[in-house]
């Protein structure tokens, strides 16, 4: 049995599923029904190879949703390359007629930015082929590919690399925005683990991006990429394990808080081989679910025995499903359908208070939600990396802590954004920075803190590489004033 993973532990509620059409092969003008902006993409139809999809098709409703359906975008047009050409032909599209511009990969930002109101969305699903270089290796992934795709194509090879938790996720915005997985304590987090990309910049130039090439926009791509240039193709170096031992262990509910606090005092107790997530699930009625995916990189062994002496000797779990396999089948191909859902998550100053634990555990959410609790040790190769290495700013042993709440219905999403800020608001003065890749929706100081010292330095960046702003949907670095 593989793990229950994040995404697939909120699915308690009846998921708000968009339905599926027949897709368009073209793009038809139209006038929405509010009123909106007509459209007319002939000029990007010709020399376009993949699919364009208007507010006219089909196909339109179910092309447009994102993962997190609190968010409602409506683009003009969602344009579904087959190419990098396409991806280029596309920005150009959009800078031309200065239309609102979004890219997608994977489809999962939290923060609902992987689409666009009144804009060109550019879908890069389709682009999700995978090579490998068993000899040297080096694994190299279209920006559409997910998780699964990438591990089970390196597993094949003997090779791993330092992905998500969730294998729905798309590669290229979990590398772009830091990346953390199972594999962080020997491996880093997934940016530190790439070498180059094929990119797009705001001005069409079509680049090779690598250390050598350019050191700064490399960096720049390590943690910050989004903002950067559309990038349409990736490359990582891997690492041959000797072995994997992973799996699952189980927590009667009235256990939850032992359970946090034991995740709470691990940072600075993990060998680098053993990486630990927690997930405390809360449904709308009965006793919380409490779990920890545990991931040892090594021998067998050696790892059974630092699971036990670590993590079940202070509380007993009531199952464990940990067993030999590859970090490919630990992680699986989860897809489960989208709902509406709210995150506040940062990284924690330690040790944490009783306090904390209150708030994370309160009775007091609105009715009729699910919430998934975090508590994820961080260490080992990841928090070893310098701060300023890489635009993604990595942190000394240390924990991310927060929150995500899901719901079904529309006319509770005021409700449960007010009761998430204001649980945040008691649990942020503990934080010490924020994380991109969980973002909510939550303001340019959150951006800010997300990056911390390297903020200046990205805001320059941003300024010689997309001066107009061109790349905003995502959590934006505004240029530095010129």
């Amino acid at each position: 049995m593989r793990p229950l993973s994040r995404r697939e532990a909120l699915q308690g509620l009846p998921a708000m599923v968009c339905a599926l059409a027949a897709p368009s092969l073209a793009v038809q003008a139209a006038q929405s029904a509010d009123g909106s902006r007509a459209f007319d993409a002939a000029d990007l139809r010709a020399g376009f190879s993949g699919e364009l999809i208007g507010r006219a098709s089909a196909a339109y409703e179910a092309a447009r949703r994102t993962d997190n359906l609190a968010f409602d975008r409506r683009p003009l047009v969602v344009a579904r390359c087959a190419n990098a050409a396409d991806a280029a032909r596309a920005l150009e599209f959009a800078r031309r007629r200065s239309l609102p511009l979004a890219v997608r990969g994977g489809g999962h930002c939290q923060a609902g930015r992987s689409s666009c109101d009144d804009g060109v969305l550019i879908d890069l699903g389709k682009l999700d082929a995978v090579t490998v270089d068993a000899r040297a290796g080096i694994v190299e992934c279209g920006a559409g590919a997910r998780i699964w795709q990438v591990s089970e194509a390196a597993a094949a090879h003997g090779l791993s690399l330092p992905l998500g938790t969730c294998g729905d996720v798309g590669i290229s915005g979990l590398t772009l925005g830091g990346g953390v997985g199972y594999l962080m304590g020997v491996a880093g987090a997934a940016c530190d683990a790439l070498i180059g990309a094929d990119v797009v910049l705001a001005d069409g130039r079509q680049l090779t991006v690598t250390d050598e090439s350019d050191p700064d926009l490399m960096w720049a791509l390590r943690g910050a990429g989004a903002n950067f240039a559309l990038v349409t193709r990736l490359r990582f170096r891997a690492l041959r394990l000797s072995g994997v031992l992973a799996g699952e262990l189980i927590f009667p509910g009235s256990a939850a808080r032992e359970v946090l606090a034991l995740a709470d005092s691990l940072p600075a107790r993990l060998p680098d081989e053993l990486s630990v997530f927690t997930g405390v699930v809360i449904p709308p009625a009965g006793d919380p679910r409490v779990r920890l995916g545990v991931c040892w990189a090594g021998e067998a062994a050696r790892g059974r025995e630092v699971i036990a002496q670590l993590l079940t000797r202070e509380v007993a779990p009531v199952s464990q499903s940990v067993r030999e396999t590859t970090l490919a089948q630990f992680v699986g191909r989860d897809t489960p359908g989208g709902g509406m859902s709210c995150a506040r998550f940062g990284i924690a100053r330690r040790p944490l208070p009783d306090q904390a634990f209150d708030v994370l555990l309160a009775a007091d959410a609105p009715p009729g939600v699910v919430r998934l609790l975090f508590l994820d040790p961080v260490h080992g190769a990841m928090a070893r990396v310098p701060a300023d290495a890489t635009a993604f700013p990595h942190q000394p042993d240390s924990a991310g802590v927060g929150f995500i709440v899901a719901w079904d219905e529309a006319a509770k999403t005021q409700a449960v954004r007010s009761w998430a800020d204001r649980s945040w608001g008691r649990l942020e003065p503990l934080m010490s920075a924020a994380y991109v890749n969980m973002l909510d929706d939550e303001g340019e100081a959150r951006v800010r803190e997300a990056y911390g010292a390297n903020y200046g330095r990205l805001q320059r960046l941003k300024r010689r590489y997309d001066p107009d702003n061109v790349f905003r949907s995502n959590q934006n670095i505004a240029p530095a004033p010129g």
